[in-house]
């Protein structure tokens, strides 16, 4: 049987289990979110912070190092973690939206075998982008989650996040390590630490989309934020 176009093009296999079944299993322990990824204030009050705080000490405790974690779940609550951590750092990592874009594009045709079904986290904005394109999904999904990000970043102290580019981080992964201790040390973190990681990544942004998927992207991009992607 033939594949799909937008298959056949990036050679994907459909993998038909839902993405998320198997994953973010610590978070959703606490957090139950429903069809979106916000929690209400009454929600979060619900959330039982002492043991999650527990476990999260405990991890830190065994390896006597700050602990790392992939938070995309939680980007819409950012306020309530940062109010529970004595000592917390946000990175948030940008890039290029069309790239961004066409991740998750490409991740509906690997997890589903199509273009139409979403795939991660929706925003609050959801119902507005259910019934769009496919194309208008995902510009919708990045810009109102970067959005999100932004909005729950802003009114935290410095030390407790930074931003910096997915170009930046592949140049120079050592460069972003020496800017997140310095953050750490804001916070009272006294350990030394060494970068022992590489000089640098592959960027990958190649285009795999064609022109007349970019420029439906793009449109929808600029019709949600009010500027041009470029």
């Amino acid at each position: 049987m033939d594949l799909p176009p937008f298959q056949a093009r990036f050679g994907l296999q459909t993998c038909r289990s839902d993405p998320e079944a198997f994953r973010w299993f610590f978070w959703r322990r606490f957090f139950k979110y429903g069809e979106v990824q916000f929690l209400n204030e009454q929600a979060l009050c619900e959330i039982d912070t002492d043991t999650f705080l527990a476990e999260l000490a405990a991890i830190e405790a065994v390896f006597d190092k700050p602990l790392a974690m992939k938070g995309l779940i939680i980007n819409w609550n950012i306020p309530f973690i940062a109010s529970i951590l004595d000592k917390v750092l946000f990175i948030h990592i940008t890039r290029n939206p069309i790239f961004n874009a066409q991740s998750l594009l490409e991740a509906r045709m690997r997890f589903f075998g199509n273009l139409d079904t979403w795939y991660s986290f929706k925003p609050t904005e959801y119902d507005q982008l259910k019934d769009l394109s496919p194309y208008a999904q995902v510009a919708g999904q990045v810009y109102y989650t970067n959005q999100a990000v932004e909005h729950g970043l802003a009114n935290l102290d410095v030390s407790h996040w930074m931003k910096v580019s997915y170009e930046q981080f592949c140049d120079s992964p050592s460069k972003m390590f020496t800017q997140i201790l310095k953050k750490l040390q804001k916070q009272g973190y006294t350990k030394t630490l060494d970068y022992r990681g590489p000089n640098s990544f592959d960027v990958k942004n190649q285009i795999r989309i064609n022109q007349n998927e970019i420029q439906e992207i793009s449109d929808a991009y600029e019709m949600f934020s009010g500027a041009s992607i470029g």
